[in-house]
């Protein structure tokens, strides 16, 4: 069952039936994420090219395989899934790292890794119109 929004992962939703998935091997993770014995899904959709034997549910919404890293679902391209790991430096810092840099929220950041020193995120909420 997939219960979160498609189109904001951090919003559940109601739950819905994921087609074709295999509910006696099918393990629901976090961020969105779930796999049975043929598929690994992000938010009731299969991911595709998706190794299912090395394939791992990372903090932050990350998660790798042996081919590559996913970001809440989508492909980072670029990124090296052998070195990619998410950094524990603290609340409010969601950091991760491979061998070309620091990542945060999903992009490669332009800073010199060995000179960075890791900010507190502060997520401010969206205004809306009242």
């Amino acid at each position: 069952y997939n219960n979160h929004n498609h189109k904001n992962p951090f919003t559940p939703t109601t739950l819905e039936e994921i087609q074709g998935v295999d509910a006696s091997t099918f393990q629901e993770f976090e961020n969105a994420y779930g796999q049975d014995k043929n598929a690994v899904y992000y938010s009731g959709e299969v991911l595709t090219d998706v190794d299912l034997t090395s394939f791992k549910v990372l903090p932050y919404g990350y998660a790798k395989d042996k081919q590559a890293v996913y970001y809440y679902g989508s492909k980072l391209a670029g990124a090296d899934p052998l070195s990619f790991e998410t950094l524990d430096k603290g609340p409010g810092r969601y950091y991760a790292q491979d061998k070309q840099g620091i990542y945060s929220f999903g992009k490669l950041l332009k800073v010199d890794k060995d000179s960075f020193d890791y900010p507190i995120i502060t997520v401010l909420p969206t205004a809306t119109k009242s």
